[in-house]
């Protein structure tokens, strides 16, 4: 199987109110709102292509967390973590017994991101997202108190 990877970067609004749905991600800076948002609008993409809904995985969810942490920190777009590890090593090290499919990230000034909308319209990184094997999501965003947003989805298989 193919890894594929794929940097982006957006600064465009979200609106997702007609999106349905009810998960929410408990996380650190208070922005579960926004991280159930950008679910939703993934799985109503995922939904109208007739793909599988992603199931939220805690430990995905984690390591979306610590690399979004970690591009606040560095203040720029990489798909390696501090030790130089690619996703799918960082994955495996954390315990996750699936295959990592990608990764997509985002980097944006607006506090509800459409960064769907923008991850859509770029054709590699929509293939991540619209990948059919996927099965696993983790997603996180963190802030800086300038207001830039730092955006991570990881996908992967069951």
């Amino acid at each position: 199987m193919q890894r594929r990877t794929v940097l982006s970067a957006a600064a465009i609004g979200l609106v997702a109110s007609s999106i349905t749905g009810a998960l929410r991600w408990s996380m650190p800076n208070g922005s579960s709102h926004e991280v159930t948002q950008v679910y939703r609008a993934l799985a109503e993409a995922r939904r109208r292509a007739g793909l599988t809904r992603l199931i939220q995985r805690p430990l995905l969810d984690t390591l979306a967390q610590n690399h979004a942490a970690y591009l606040q920190k560095t203040g720029h777009l990489t798909h390696l973590d501090a030790s130089e590890n690619t996703p799918d090593r960082h994955a495996a090290r954390l315990g996750y017994t699936g295959h990592i499919l990608g990764q997509a990230l985002a980097e944006t000034h607006r506090f509800t991101p459409d960064t769907v909308t923008y991850w859509l319209a770029d054709t590699a990184t929509h293939e991540v997202l619209m990948d059919h094997r996927a099965r696993d999501i983790g997603l996180a965003m963190t802030s800086d108190t300038d207001g830039k947003i730092w955006w991570v989805a990881i996908f992967g298989t069951a």
